[in-house]
């Protein structure tokens, strides 16, 4: 009688397994291919000296699951994959960049990146938003 019951539990914990392995494996695909719904936009930006004698910048940059972005309040277009390169004059002394950036799913990030410009060397350094 012990070994009838075994063989009669056998198919059942085959099929509970397998619902089991099958339910992880669409948990972590779906994870993996839905992860930037949580996480939401990230930006990354860099300033570069685009002309000597001038207070002329490049600033490049990428805002990952950006559908929107703007510099200082002023909207600018990204490519596919959310490259944005933008010119832009900085006047000698202290000034503040502001980026802003929303994903379609409402989620933003606003990153400040503060620079410095003495003789058309620049110093720039990101501000920690804490909010």
């Amino acid at each position: 009688m012990n070994n009838n019951i075994k063989t009669k539990n056998i198919p059942f914990w085959i099929s509970v397994t397998i619902f089991v392995v099958l339910f992880l494996a669409i948990g972590i695909y779906t994870y993996r291919n839905m992860k930037y719904v949580f996480s939401g936009v990230t930006v990354e930006a860099r300033i570069e000296k685009a002309e000597k004698e001038s207070n002329l910048f490049n600033l490049n940059g990428n805002a990952k699951h950006a559908n929107f972005i703007s510099i200082n309040g002023r909207e600018i277009s990204i490519d596919k994959n959310g490259d944005f390169k933008e010119k832009i004059v900085l006047p000698d002394g202290y000034s503040i960049i502001t980026i802003f950036a929303r994903d379609k799913f409402g989620k933003d990030v606003e990153k400040t990146i503060e620079t410095y410009i003495s003789s058309g060397d620049i110093v720039a350094y990101e501000r920690k938003n804490n909010y």
